[in-house]
């Protein structure tokens, strides 16, 4: 199955949302999605293109027949082309998605996708119920409530799935599925939207994924510089540095490892000050590493566990080769922009703010069974 993300508007697509742009977030959740095998975006400029393929996702410029018609056969074959042309290659089905609309589900797009599958229907569209008395008001008369008892919907943009004809790549005409979602599924970002609006709306809904990504965490891999502490560093006239962590940090760590989920850092980072706040917390110390997962696999190695077992928090470049190899990417709020990117979880919190007991909150609460003494055979 196709998926096909339309940017119409490069500034409002990467709009950042929760420490991600609204079109980085909409990938990740596409490509989740167990029915979708590719994704296509559709529009932008280069810092669109830069940003799906950072993501994992393939990029074709924009028509102006998409722009102007987006729900037609341009937008798929604008997506066909970037498939190599390859005839076999063709999917069945494509489907539509608008990267504006952040609380949309990877669960939402399978479910969508099997109803359509199932039916003899050439496409199917998202929409909610009109809720409260309805008015009708003609050309020139009065308005009236319409008495028509037959329910209403809307379509609202959530998603739109369409049949492909193998012949021209075009949409398949006939009967239209309906999917029904609440209008709060299917929330818009514009120029407008507060911020707080949006972050509120989207964060409660994504702890649910978070946790279900966490579920099999365990081992929690740290970066130190960035995620422990705000990534700057107090100079004293000696040389000596010091940096800033916070308090809290501690105490989810100590909880973590008492629900049986163990912690390393490993860090780049040679100054003692990384060990010495390491050896206070009673959490195994890696530092002055360069080559960061080679550790990592050896002490996934030691504990009897896959990588995809593994969460790394990491807020900067160095940790990309991490994050992309385990199960779960994490990341905070402020991380540099392609960390952002590939993380799976984004915390609320910056690093150095408490975003390390915020991660080890959510694993713990994710792992509520976990067994205090399955610790790996680390400290």
């Amino acid at each position: 199955m196709l998926a096909l993300i339309l940017v119409l508007d490069d500034d409002l697509a990467l709009r950042p949302l929760a420490g991600r742009p609204l079109l980085c977030r909409a990938i990740a959740e596409t490509l989740s999605a167990r029915r979708i095998t590719d994704v296509v975006v559709v529009g932008g400029g280069e810092a669109v293109a830069d940003v799906a393929a950072d993501a994992g996702a393939r990029w074709v410029p924009l028509t102006a027949a998409c722009a102007i018609e987006p729900a037609t056969g341009a937008l798929t074959e604008a997506a066909i082309d970037a498939l190599a042309g390859d005839p076999a290659a063709r999917p069945e089905m494509a489907c539509v998605l608008d990267p504006l609309i952040p609380a949309r589900r990877a669960a939402q797009i399978d479910d969508a996708i099997e109803r359509l599958q199932a039916s003899d229907a050439a496409g199917l569209v998202s929409a909610h119920p009109v809720e409260g008395r309805l008015w009708r008001w003609p050309d020139g008369g009065e308005p009236a409530v319409d008495a028509d008892p037959t329910p209403r919907l809307v379509e609202n943009g959530l998603m739109r799935i369409v049949r492909l004809n193998h012949a021209d790549g075009a949409f398949a005409t006939g009967r239209v599925l309906l999917y029904p979602c609440s209008p709060l599924d299917a929330f818009r970002v514009v120029h407008r939207t507060p911020l707080s609006l949006a972050e509120a709306i989207v964060g409660n809904r994504s702890r649910a994924r978070d946790l279900s990504l966490l579920k099999n965490i365990r081992l929690l891999a740290l970066d130190f510089d960035g995620v422990w502490t705000d990534n700057r560093v107090v100079v004293f006239q000696d040389g000596r540095e010091a940096v800033l962590c916070n308090r809290s940090d501690g105490l989810g760590l100590e909880m973590l490892r008492a629900a049986g989920v163990p912690t390393v850092v490993i860090s780049k980072e040679r100054n003692p000050v990384v060990s010495a706040r390491c050896a206070k917390l009673k959490v195994r110390c890696e530092q002055g590493i360069d080559a960061k997962l080679a550790v990592l696999r050896g002490i996934a190695d030691e504990m009897g566990i896959g990588l995809d077992q593994v969460g790394y928090m990491g807020n900067d470049i160095p940790d990309l080769e991490c994050m992309t190899a385990v199960g779960v990417a994490i990341a905070p709020s402020d991380a540099y922009p392609v960390v952002l990117r590939v993380a799976h979880v984004v915390t609320r919190a910056a690093g150095g703010m408490g975003a390390v007991r915020e991660i080890c909150d959510l694993i713990a609460r994710a792992n509520p069974d976990a067994s205090p003494s399955n610790n790996g055979g680390l400290p």
